[in-house]
């Protein structure tokens, strides 16, 4: 493992780290009486016991990690101890032979050379308040870049001597400091792309040197410490040390890791290389994408819902491959009413599929909302006039007939019943058998037709599609992004129309959130929406398993739960 030696001032990086970066531990490889007097804040007191197998703390402290058997896997390790400490020191030989560290660095000055730069780091505290004394990143002797915190932290200024701070912001007036004690420059901006801010370069340089050739610390701050401090810092970086924009970048990441101007702030950085006279040009057109934190998020155009129903009968593929038309039954005669329904349903998906039946299905509809209509009326008129007729017949036969000649055509009348009771109840012919026994084989080959869809491989949501017990396919809603929607409801305004009389305009809808959980929402229907033989309420969101059954107001269509979508994978 390769071991470096490293300053002072990268011993203080460790309490300017951001969040998000890998953790360093401090360790302390003198006597524990010493460690005692005084040592760097959040350091452990580190030995190699007499046997040599692993590392044990002597600083009992109560730090939020404690010490334990491989804490340090996979994290970098700062050494420090008496002046001049070599690499075989026993801890440091154990940690390079080890070879599970992220990283070593010796700091060989000792402690009070340390001290002399950054006495406010020297602690007798063993708590974990002095170990998390964080600091803005320190680009310079005095020049310091970080965000709002740390700009509001003013008892931690005077350790670093920040007497001078430049605030660049939407509402830098925000910020309230104690009168009369910081040279305070203001800059109003908005962290967005097409900001303009070549206009305040210059004046946070002259700022900058201003204070330093005063011996004033500066903090260069916004809200997060990301782009527009950054890239003021960046343009001071570039003049004082005659760096590219690229340069100074890769510098002030190795300082503090979020830093990431915006992709407009970045062509204003190359454009100051010309003004400078910096020879050595970055990359104008090296863009990141961002467009500032103050941006309006791009609407994503999200692609809508692909819906394919798969019928009934047919080896299917995984979805969007060709189907291949299972063997159609033999002919029988007669052919119950749901065998029809089933095989008209299998031919309109032969036909044209899903896409092709809708408008069929609507004009079905109408044509049969009609038909039942015209029906209801003619049966009304016949009742009436047949009970009319009934009327007259039986006071014309009451009046005419005794009650004897009564009895005797009741009992005709039952007798006539009976006979025609018998007859129904009578086995049929020879004829009548062989078609009726071609009938039932027609129905058993038809439900013997599974369809074959494999539907592990199907991309998206797959639901059964049922009617009175019997398959009519499986439809697939290709939904892989979690800002997908299907709808269910009428024509036009759904992915998934429904032409059942008690089916609203915009029904329910099944929606995915990241994990490749579905949901079913219903939209306010009329009829309501029945998930698992329960209505649900309406704009309340009901997670589906596989097996889950949906049905839709009146209708008599269930929609099983085949396969869920798959969940994003992970970068």
């Amino acid at each position: 493992m390769e071991v470096r030696t490293v300053a002072a001032d990268a011993v203080f990086r460790v309490f300017t780290a951001c969040p998000a970066d890998p953790r360093t531990l401090i360790l302390d490889v003198r006597d524990k009486k010493h460690f005692d007097r005084g040592h760097i804040a959040g350091a452990y007191c580190i030995r190699v016991p007499s046997n040599g197998a692993t590392l044990l703390d002597y600083s009992k402290n109560e730090y939020e990690q404690k010490w334990g058997a491989d804490c340090w896997w996979g994290k970098h390790v700062v050494v420090y101890g008496d002046a001049g400490l070599k690499k075989d020191h026993p801890v440091v030989a154990f940690l390079i032979k080890d070879k599970h560290a992220r990283s070593m660095s010796l700091y060989r000055e000792g402690l009070e050379a340390f001290q002399k730069q950054y006495p406010f780091l020297v602690t007798t505290s063993l708590k974990s308040g002095a170990a998390a004394r964080r600091y803005p990143s320190q680009l310079d002797p005095l020049l310091y870049l970080g965000d709002w915190s740390h700009a509001e932290a003013v008892d931690r200024h005077a350790d670093v001597g920040i007497k001078a701070i430049i605030t660049i912001h939407n509402n830098p007036d925000n910020l309230k400091l104690p009168p009369g004690k910081y040279k305070h420059l203001k800059i109003e901006l908005p962290d967005i792309d097409t900001a303009d801010i070549s206009a305040h370069l210059r004046p946070a340089i002259d700022f900058i040197e201003e204070n330093r050739a005063a011996k004033r610390g500066v903090l260069v701050h916004c809200g997060a410490g990301v782009s527009r401090s950054a890239t003021l810092c960046i343009s001071w970086l570039m003049r004082k040390n005659r760096w590219s924009a690229q340069q100074a970048l890769d510098f002030a990441k190795s300082r503090r890791s979020l830093v990431a101007p915006n992709d407009g702030f970045w062509r204003s950085l190359c454009r100051l290389e010309a003004e400078l006279g910096i020879l050595e040009r970055s990359n104008v057109d090296a863009f990141v994408g961002f467009h500032g934190a103050d941006a309006k998020p791009l609407q994503e155009v999200v692609p809508a819902v692909r819906v394919t129903l798969i019928p009934a009968g047919a080896t299917s593929a995984p979805a969007g491959s060709k189907s291949q038309s299972a063997a159609p039954p033999p002919a029988a005669a007669d052919p119950p009413a749901a065998q029809q329904s089933a095989d008209r349903d299998r031919d309109e998906g032969r036909r044209g599929g899903w896409e092709h039946s809708r408008s069929r299905e609507r004009r079905r509809s109408r044509s049969r909302s009609r038909d039942r209509e015209r029906d209801r009326h003619r049966r009304r008129s016949s009742r009436s006039r047949s009970r009319e007729r009934d009327r007259r017949r039986r006071s014309s036969r009451s009046r005419s007939r005794s009650p004897r000649d009564r009895r005797r055509r009741s009992r005709s009348c039952s007798r006539d019943r009976d006979r025609r009771q018998r007859e129904e109840r009578r086995e049929p012919g020879a004829g009548g058998a062989e078609a009726a026994r071609q009938a039932q084989q027609a129905v058993q080959q038809a439900e013997r037709q599974v369809e074959q869809v494999d539907i592990e491989s199907t991309a998206g949501v797959v639901l059964e599609v049922v009617r009175d017990g019997k398959p009519l396919g499986h439809l697939v809603l290709e939904m892989q992004r979690p800002s997908q929607q299907a709808t269910f409801g009428r024509l036009p305004s759904c992915e998934v129309p429904l032409e059942h009389l008690s089916i609203s305009r915009a029904h329910a809808q099944l929606t995915t959130d990241g994990a490749g959980n579905l949901f079913v929402t219903d939209l306010g229907s009329a009829h309501g929406t029945n998930l698992d033989g329960a209505w649900i309420k309406p704009k309340v969101p009901k997670q589906l398993r596989v097996g889950s059954v949906l049905k839709f107001g009146a209708s008599t269509r269930e929609f099983r739960v085949a396969k869920l979508p798959q969940p994003p994978a992970k970068r």
